[in-house]
């Protein structure tokens, strides 16, 4: 299976792509949420602790990276539309 760059494809492809990462990153994001609540009830180690919350940020900075990269597709989808 080849893969493409949703920057490579079309608008409305790629805005499916991002749409369909953003809801993965999101699912992981819940998952990790959880599992962090669950070793800290435990007492688990700080190491283990802060390598899951290190993990946290970078699925939260993905979800806000996904979430812009939606919006700016929509709109070039909007304005593509709106031209003669």
């Amino acid at each position: 299976m080849n893969y493409t760059k949703p920057s490579t494809m079309s608008p409305r492809i790629a805005l499916r792509d991002y749409e369909e990462l953003l809801d993965f990153a999101r699912q992981e994001l819940r998952k990790s949420q959880q599992q962090l609540i669950q070793l800290r009830n435990q007492e688990a180690p700080a190491a283990e602790l802060e390598e899951l919350e290190h993990e946290i940020e970078l699925l939260n900075k993905a979800v806000d990276r996904y979430q812009l990269k939606i919006k700016v597709l929509q709109h070039a989808l909007r304005e593509s539309e709106n031209q003669p």
